[in-house]
């Protein structure tokens, strides 16, 4: 128990970690369906996605390549740390000035705030992944409650008291980006000079942490293929209205993504330090069961309540959103199944081998959306969200064989699929009673799947209580 105790503690505070990118860039897109245009909002996601695209490709992920190496006990953390930032400042210096002859070249909105925002979003993510290798778990948490805090009140401030638009998401997101920078450089006296450590131990590094780093840009990539390539075919195939329809509802998927990521990193850390234990075939396995109720319970339970919390959290143009969830729902369930496998590659430093499942996601991915979505229509998105993660995931699970046997429950994991599809079928019909049906099986399904959990949780709560009151 006491390995799953130090899991969760971590996942929680990953969770609070990634407010400022999780759960605040979620609610700032439903604030903003009440004063943006579908127009507007689709345009603006797109920008935000080939940030995201472009970020792990200019440092090379050396982000990662930082907090891998600090996790190695007998590896300087200063001289890490310098060799991480010099790889990053060179690789953005040839980014910047890329950059600028663009603009000489091509005219846009926001072009600066655009440029400023890509330069940030290159380092905060290195002053994350240092802190996460420095093992200081609390003041990650920290940091990403300052930078959602910021993101949420400098939107909501700036549509509704100065008309700014889509510009305040931008100045909120660069913002937050800098008080975090500032908060954990602070805290934790981080020097962000490349200069003045150990060359010799930092020659050392250098290229095999790059190695290592570069392996998972297409992992990265392949993120964002499967979510944001496909509103690149929607524009090709429709219009910026119904690209806007998609990103809100991508935003209830996103949600559970978060909390996914939230358990991925700090499984990331459990797996790595456990991958030589005696019993970890047998432990991996026991988690890797858990997790899948879990996160299928969840999907259950969302599928046909999501509509109904729309009503309330989005503006009544992107009333038909509701129709694209359940897919992307049952995509994410693929997505976390994908990545906890896929620990066996950072467990073994290689990297190689997540860059060949995602890339064989992305390109079924790509493929789905490209011959079925003239044909069949902006659902095709979902279930081709669906088709890129189950491909990597079976891909995945034979592979990783050589480095760990997960005992899957396939009885169990097969039934509980085929109803979620079920799910995602019937909330198409729009009908109450249908709803109110799927959320009662839900509800039981959650509780019989789960109640190894629900009762140690519920003995844990009754033994505070009684000692409370003794």
């Amino acid at each position: 128990m006491k390995r799953e105790k130090s899991l969760l503690i971590n996942s929680l505070l990953f969770f609070f970690g990634s407010l400022g990118k999780g759960v605040a860039s979620i609610i700032i897109v439903f604030i903003g369906s009440f004063y943006i245009l579908p127009d507007e909002m689709g345009i603006y996601d797109l920008v935000v996605s080939t940030i995201s695209l472009v970020q792990p490709i200019i440092i090379f992920q050396i982000n990662d390549g930082i907090y891998r190496w600090l996790l190695d006990k007998d590896n300087s953390k200063e001289d890490v740390i310098k060799c991480g930032f010099r790889v990053a400042y060179r690789n953005m210096i040839i980014t910047n000035v890329l950059m600028v002859i663009g603009f000489m070249m091509f005219d846009f909105d926001h072009k600066i705030l655009i440029a400023i925002l890509l330069n940030l979003n290159c380092l905060y993510p290195i002053f994350q992944q240092i802190t996460r290798g420095l093992k200081n778990h609390k003041i990650f948490a920290v940091s990403g409650i300052i930078t959602g805090v910021s993101v949420l009140s400098i939107s909501f401030i700036g549509m509704e008291f100065f008309d700014m638009g889509v510009e305040a998401f931008y100045i909120a997101q660069i913002v937050s980006n800098v008080a975090g920078m500032v908060y954990l450089g602070i805290t934790q006296k981080i020097s962000i000079s490349p200069f003045n450590g150990n060359e010799k131990e930092i020659k050392k590094h250098s290229k095999p942490m790059q190695k290592y780093a570069i392996m998972l840009v297409p992992n990265s990539i392949n993120q964002w293929m499967m979510k944001a390539l496909d509103k690149f075919c929607i524009l090709f195939y429709f219009t910026p209205y119904e690209n806007g329809i998609y990103t809100v509802a991508h935003r209830f998927p996103d949600i559970l993504i978060m909390l996914n990521n939230m358990f991925y990193s700090a499984w990331i850390e459990q797996s790595i330090s456990e991958y030589d234990s005696d019993d970890r075939d047998e432990y991996f396995s026991k988690i890797y069961n858990i997790y899948t109720k879990i996160i299928i319970s969840i999907v259950l339970l969302a599928i046909p309540v999501t509509k109904y919390i729309m009503r309330f959290t989005t503006g009544a143009k992107y009333a038909d959103a509701y129709k694209y969830v359940p897919f992307l729902y049952i995509g994410v369930i693929f997505l976390g199944l994908s990545g906890f496998v896929g620990t066996g590659y950072l467990s073994t430093k290689k990297t190689e081998g997540i860059l060949f499942t995602s890339l064989a996601g992305s390109f079924v991915n790509v493929a789905t959306n490209m011959v079925f979505m003239p044909l069949f229509g902006l659902q095709i998105a979902g279930v081709a969200f669906v088709a890129g993660y189950l491909a990597m995931w079976i891909i995945r699970v034979i592979s990783t064989r050589k480095f760990f046997k997960i005992d899957i429950q396939w009885g169990m994991f097969i039934s509980l699929l085929g109803l979620t599809v079920v799910s995602a079928l019937l909330v198409q019909l729009n009908n109450t009673l249908v709803d109110v049906i799927m959320m009662i099986v839900a509800i039981i399904i959650t509780v019989i799947i789960n109640r190894d959990i629900l009762k140690v949780v519920c003995e844990k709560v009754a033994n505070k209580v009684y000692k409370r009151n003794k």
